[in-house]
């Protein structure tokens, strides 16, 4: 089948007498290209389009119509199946709000993930501070950065701040999960921070809650796209 030139880019231009030549998806609503394809040879190499981290992600868990992953890393997303399709909500703020609050101990001394080691379940529910954790412009509810909420004269004190920052990451899913059973928790954070995977036990009770065995995720991905196309 021709494709007109005005429909792909110059990438793709570059493999136009290639037998695996295609247009990208994104410049050709039509095309059922998706993620990891072949783009042909350059120099004898085979060159792949570009794979992001997300698919990979999604690439590495078996979901199905009773899972919801979760993914929390330097992003976060939500993706889910849903009549065959996956569904992905992403641009949650997490290990980027958590490296901004890290800027901020670092210029003290401390380091906020060594203090998390100190944090417990009931210092996450009993936390009182509204926190805000969209401090980038990409993140889902962006509104002129983050902001702290509810400081009072006697409840400013460190673990009520980190309490209260880690259950407002666990909470902001809440408005976007659909009605399935379990919730696959995957991704650097919860697995180097145990007290993440505890509070999500606890504030989604309905839930069955599964820390992902591959903590690794996205590498994990990457190899299963490696098997599946070369």
């Amino acid at each position: 089948m021709e494709v007109s030139k005005k429909n792909y880019c110059l990438i793709s231009g570059l493999f136009e007498n290639d037998k695996f030549f295609h247009t990208h998806q994104h410049h050709n609503p039509e095309s059922n290209i998706s993620w990891l394809k072949k783009l042909g040879k350059l120099n004898g190499i085979l060159v792949f389009s570009s794979l992001g981290d997300t698919q990979c992600v999604i690439k590495s868990i078996d979901l199905n119509e009773k899972n919801i992953c979760i993914n929390i890393g330097t992003g976060s997303q939500i993706f889910y199946k849903q009549n065959d399709k996956i569904i992905i909500h992403k641009y949650f703020p997490a290990g980027r709000a958590l490296n901004t609050y890290q800027q901020f101990f670092k210029s003290l001394g401390l380091d906020i993930f060594k203090l998390y080691k100190n944090i417990k379940l009931s210092d996450v529910i009993n936390s009182s501070l509204s926190i805000d954790n969209n401090v980038f412009p990409q993140s889902i509810n962006y509104l002129n950065g983050g902001r702290i909420i509810n400081i009072q004269e006697d409840n400013f004190e460190y673990k009520n701040l980190l309490g209260s920052i880690l259950k407002s990451i666990v909470l902001q899913y809440q408005i976007y999960l659909p009605n399935r059973k379990n919730i696959i928790l995957s991704g650097g954070i919860p697995h180097k921070m145990k007290i993440v995977e505890q509070s999500f036990r606890y504030f989604y009770p309905n839930h069955k809650i599964i820390l992902n065995k591959e903590e690794y995720s996205t590498h994990l991905g990457m190899i299963k796209y490696i098997e599946q196309y070369l």
